[in-house]
């Protein structure tokens, strides 16, 4: 049955730097009447109201998680949106702030892979927040059927924003609602966006009908849609019919620009008495339709104004001023350029009259002046003419004046010359006299210098011969002190290299004792490897001999088995066949009688409980197993059907199929609301175990053999804790049960740290609650459900990958990504399924299987029966070592695989990460 959930967040409180909001509060409450109205809308709605991240990721993600493929899910948020540098959408809340606002805020991206991880196939997204149209980057659909459309509408994803990726959303000033939700909702109330008229409002009709209005007022307002597959056809609400609703399409038909003609109100006044409205409502509907319209005009108005002030205070703009027009047009009216081209035309028509008049008359002044300036000009040169002939007249006067001063002056140099020469002759003849004398002084002079010079010379070769003797005496003390010195060196040296030579020997004799003490360690370490090989090759052959012995006796006690089970059947035969022939001779007592009863007719000793049987069963041959198990017939239960889908991958971990299966399945009620779903497990053969070559396979899965399996039914999840509650208070079979014991709560997660003996309790509660035989699967069954017709190591294909399946994603099996290792169960059913329909196979819990712990499969049955040590039917409760299945939250993917076994240490081990499932039908082999 389709579900409709619908979360609506609104913000209008902010951190530092984000102003607040008026509109979102009021816009919540007004989705939330429209949505959850039972006659028009039907949704579960869940307000929320200035939420901290934390709040808004939960919501989100419980939003769209363990939601059906018919139900329909809403998102809505109003609010602010950011974009950072990369145009990566952001929705704020109540602690985001302008300088951070990634820390605090819910990237679009984390929406987007709720949306994509949600198998929901109708989903509607509203954001009425500025840049909400950058929610298209990195948007991606995912492939589902389309048969619900003639009763759903379309199916796909539809994301209505109130803004484009560069542009702000519009909050109203006088209004309670922002400007796009306020048309939503008037499109759903008033019934006006069904324009097919077919009382169903269609996601497409309502945003149109909403950007229409919007655009009505603020042209420049760029509300946008994005769909995949037919996301556009999704059915949101039923359409009010009536009166009123019919008229308002009847006006807003008639209506051009929000204008009504005179002839369109003469058709409106007939038409308001045909529906039977009175002329108030008439009116009130006309004034809503055509609102719009006479906003958008006061908005053009009020930029009249704006622009009108403007030019008053200058013109032309400067750029300062046009940048401002600009940011007022766009972001606060919602203006066009070719909205108010016509505004701005009209007020600059007579301005730029005055302007061209002003640029004639400066023409004509500067004319004007430049002939004025010209006059000048001219009278400029002939006063320059006149003032140059002067000059020049000036010119001559000087010239007359300098030639007679250069005579002048010509005169007295000759004058000075003549004077000057007999002077010279007078200074040269007692030049000559004065030079004779000196030159007999310096004769005289050089005389007693030279003699000087002599004796000087003589004193100073005295002086060289005792400074060379003194020389020659250091020359010879410093040779001696050198020699001495170059005698020391040698010796010095003699000595180092003797000491070097005898340090040399120390070092090559110690060398060659630690190389002795080697080779002795060596020998010694040589000699006890050789011991401890001997020894260890004398453990392996006790060993192995143990081992043959053990063999042997397995062997013979598995002979003795079957010779005391032929032993056995012989004489149930013997018996069968004297009941039959003493049957006649019996009155007709009962319908019933027991095995044990038939075994004690025949002298038999009766071992184990085999249970109450019909005389038609001893009579009658085993009816043939039907290959897949029919609820109806053999469980007398309501047999259904599932659709599901499975996912195939790569060894890289990329998806390369998706392929739609269907199961049967019976529903056990548990009480209390709580259900246990059975999938019929169709018998078929297949080959256990792990091929040679797999990736980390061991020797306790081999030898890989070929087994048959009986149809069977088997848990389509592993048991939950809502299950195990309602199970483990009824009354005790044999042990006490805790309500409680899981370490990761909730009741759609797995049970854990339950043992083994507490799971058969389990099933031994079930079994008398129900009349039905639950058990444990064996591993035969357990594997053969598990991998569901691959042979791949998983059944998701060569690989296995976080986004599949709860493990330790941070290691890899294949080629594929590392991924998240989520530390928690996580509840049931998250992941894909196999082919069978079975959920979490692979990881999240590891799981009980009924057979005794065996190190490989030598000997195993091949017919899918568990493995039991012995044929005593208590024996499930001997301190005996069982099998675990499947991995866990905790573990590796490679101990994951279908064919991986983990043996435990005791059936009586509680572990957090231990589970189980149980199967159903056909009682324990």
């Amino acid at each position: 049955m389709s579900r409709k959930f619908a979360l609506l967040i609104g913000v209008s409180e902010y951190g530092e730097g984000i102003p607040p909001l008026n509109a979102p509060l009021n816009d919540v409450e007004a989705m939330g009447r429209i949505l959850s109205n039972s006659v028009l809308g039907g949704f579960e709605v869940t307000p929320l109201l200035n939420p901290d991240p934390l709040e808004m990721r939960d919501a989100i993600s419980k939003l769209f998680k363990n939601r059906d493929k018919e139900d329909l899910i809403l998102f809505y948020f109003s609010g602010h949106g950011i974009t950072d540098d990369e145009r990566e959408l952001y929705l704020t809340t109540r602690l985001s702030k302008k300088d951070n606002f990634e820390v605090n805020s819910v990237p679009a991206s984390f929406i987007q892979k709720q949306s994509n991880n949600c198998y929901a196939r109708r989903q509607i997204l509203i954001l009425d927040a500025c840049y909400s149209g950058a929610i298209k980057k990195g948007w991606r659909s995912k492939s589902v059927d389309i048969n619900l459309k003639s009763q759903l509408g379309g199916e796909g994803r539809a994301v209505l924003t109130s803004s484009s990726a560069t542009r702000v959303s519009f909050e109203q000033e006088d209004g309670e609602l922002s400007l796009y939700t306020q048309y939503l909702v008037e499109g759903v109330e008033t019934g006006a966006a069904d324009k097919n008229q077919d009382r169903m409002i269609h996601i497409a009709e309502l945003h149109d009908y909403a950007k229409s209005k919007v655009q009505a007022v603020k042209p420049n307002a760029k509300p946008d849609i994005l769909t995949d597959r037919e996301g556009y056809e999704i059915i949101l609400v039923n359409a009010p019919r009536n009166p009123e609703a019919d008229y308002r399409q009847y006006v807003e038909e008639y209506s051009q620009e929000g204008e009504l003609s005179e002839l369109a109100l003469d058709i409106l006044r007939h038409k308001r008495e045909i529906l039977g409205l009175s002329n108030e409502q008439a009116e009130k509907i006309e004034q809503e339709v055509t609102e719009p319209f006479r906003r958008r005009k006061a908005n053009l108005n009020k930029y009249r104004q704006a622009f009108q002030r403007e030019v008053n205070k200058r013109y032309p703009f400067d750029e300062s001023t046009q940048n401002l027009l600009q940011e007022y047009r766009q972001d606060v009216l919602g203006l066009r350029d070719e909205d108010i081209e016509s505004i701005e035309t009209e007020i600059l028509a007579p301005i730029k009259v005055r302007l061209e008049e002003e640029v004639q008359r400066q023409k004509q002044a500067e004319l004007e002046k430049q002939r004025r300036e010209e006059e000048q000009q001219r009278q400029k040169q002939v006063e320059l003419e006149k003032q140059h002939q002067e000059e020049e007249i000036q010119k001559q006067r000087q010239a007359e004046a300098k030639r007679q001063a250069k005579l002048e002056r010509q005169r007295r140099e000759e004058e000075a010359q003549r004077q000057a020469e007999l002077d010279r002759q007078r200074r040269e003849e007692e030049a000559q006299r004065q030079a004779e004398l000196d030159r007999q002084r310096r004769e005289e002079e050089a005389q007693r210098q030279a003699e000087l010079d002599r004796q000087r010379r003589e004193e100073e070769i005295q002086k060289q011969r005792q400074a060379e003797a003194k020389r020659q005496a250091k020359l010879e003390r410093q040779r001696r002190e050198e020699e001495a010195q170059r005698q020391a060196e040698l010796d010095r040296q003699r000595r180092e290299e003797e000491a070097q030579r005898q340090a040399e020997l120390d070092r090559q004799r110690r060398e060659e004792e630690i190389q002795k003490q080697r080779q002795a360690e060596a020998k010694r370490q040589a000699k006890l490897e050789r011991q401890r090989r001997e020894e260890e090759a004398q453990r392996q052959a006790e060993l192995d001999r143990q081992r043959r012995e053990e063999e042997i006796q397995k062997q013979r006690q598995a002979e003795a088995k079957r010779q005391a089970k032929l032993e056995r059947q012989r004489r149930e035969e013997e018996a069968q066949k004297r009941f039959n022939s003493e049957r006649q001779q019996t009155t007709s007592q009962s319908s019933t009688i027991s095995r044990r009863g038939i075994l004690k007719i025949a002298g038999l000793t009766v071992i184990g409980g085999g249970g109450a049987i019909t005389l038609g069963q001893l009579v009658k041959p085993k009816p043939r197993l039907k290959n897949i198990p029919n609820a109806t017939t053999e469980l007398k239960l309501p047999n259904s059907k599932v659709e599901f889908e499975t996912v195939t991958i790569n060894a890289k971990g990329e998806e390369i199929k998706r392929t739609r299966h269907q199961a049967k399945y019976f529903t056990e009620n548990l009480g209390n609301g709580i259900t246990l779903d059975m999938i019929a497990i169709p018998g078929g053969t297949f080959m256990m175990g792990s091929p040679e070559g797999e990736k980390g396979a061991t020797q306790r899965e081999r030898p890989q053999r070929e087994v048959t399996v009986k149809p069977f039914y088997m848990g389509k999840f592993t048991i939950t804790q809502a299950q195990w509650k309602a199970v483990a208070s009824l009354p005790k079979v044999k042990r006490d049960l805790d309500l409680d014991p899981s370490n990761f709560k909730g009741d759609e997660r797995p049970v854990e740290r339950v043992s083994w003996f507490d799971a058969i309790e389990f099933c031994q509660r079930l079994s008398r609650e129900t009349g039905r035989d639950y058990t444990l699967p064996s591993e035969a069954q357990w594997e053969y459900a598990c991998r569901a017709g691959t042979t791949t190591p998983f059944y998701f294909g060569e690989t296995i990958t976080g986004e599949l399946a709860n493990y330790n994603a941070t290691y890899t099996y294949g080629d594929e990504p590392k991924g998240e290792y989520r530390q928690q169960t996580t509840p049931v059913g998250q992941f894909p399924p196999n082919a069978f329909g079975l959920y979490d196979m692979h990881g999240n819990v590891w799981e009980w299987c009924l057979d005794d712990w065996h190190e490989n499969y030598e000997g195993a049955p091949n017919d899918g029966s568990a493995w039991l040590n012995e044929n005593d039917n208590d024996s499930q409760y001997k301190k005996g070592r069982s099998v675990l299945r499947g991995g866990s939250v905790t573990f590796s993917p490679d101990l994951c695989r279908c064919a991986f076994r983990l043996i435990n240490d005791s059936r009586d081990f509680r572990d957090l990460n231990n589970g189980f499932r149980v199967v159903c039908g056909f009682g324990r082999t």
